[in-house]
């Protein structure tokens, strides 16, 4: 078959980019094959120009030109976009021959559901959820999304989340001073979340993301607790 390439940027904690050229392709025996043909250092600029270079050189390495090369897995990135054109030009002049790289071009599902949880855990954009309204506009049962609307155009997610963490960093400066029981502390605190809990949920639950679903928000905590 021919060889499908992917590739991904990482970044050392020491500031080291590296990019990992990865291949893919069925051989005479229909054995599913793999290799990482290299990791190219990506110095200075990590833009789809730069990375186009690399992955060009390490496929130059091997000998694999625009007719052996299939189709290319990458994060859905612009960078990615701009990565195979600027790819498909090098290959197109070193071979004469055409990769058409808008249709060999496979986004990333993992990145993708990556990216669409984060969005839904951690929205904090009014402009997000203003595209997310109007690509919901034609669905049926318009009562939610009105509700949705007003709420959206009355209330900034910002000064929410400003206004809660203001109010939790007022609550942990009162625990230091103040020392009572435990049965009494433990009511304190309880009392103190619904407060917070309460002032921070100004709009509906059902439009609140994460912060109304409870299960989400348990998870939300342990994840802040973890890190």
């Amino acid at each position: 078959s021919k060889i499908h390439i992917s590739s991904d940027l990482w970044t050392s904690p020491h500031r080291h980019g590296v990019l990992a050229v990865c291949v893919q392709w069925v051989d005479e025996d229909f054995k599913l094959q793999k290799a990482l043909l290299g990791l190219p250092e990506c110095k200075y600029s990590h833009s789809g120009a730069t990375q186009a270079e690399l992955i060009a050189g390490t496929l130059r390495k091997f000998n694999i030109t625009a007719q052996s090369l299939g189709y290319y897995i990458g994060d859905n990135a612009t960078s990615n976009d701009t990565c195979l054109e600027e790819l498909s030009k090098v290959l197109e002049a070193e071979s004469g021959a055409e990769y058409p790289h808008k249709r060999r071009r496979i986004r990333c599902i993992g990145h993708i559901i990556n990216l669409a949880l984060q969005a839904f855990l951690l929205a904090r954009s009014k402009e997000a959820l203003r595209a997310a309204l109007e690509a919901t506009a034609d669905e049926p049962g318009s009562t939610m999304l009105e509700e949705f609307s007003q709420q959206l155009h009355e209330l900034d997610p910002a000064e929410i989340a400003a206004q809660s963490d203001t109010t939790t960093h007022q609550e942990q400066r009162q625990e230091g001073r103040q020392e009572q029981p435990t049965r009494k502390s433990t009511h304190a605190r309880g009392k103190r979340a619904a407060t917070t809990h309460q002032q921070a949920s100004n709009v509906d639950e059902r439009f609140a993301g994460w912060q109304g679903i409870p299960a989400l928000a348990k998870l939300h905590a342990l994840a802040v607790y973890i890190r």
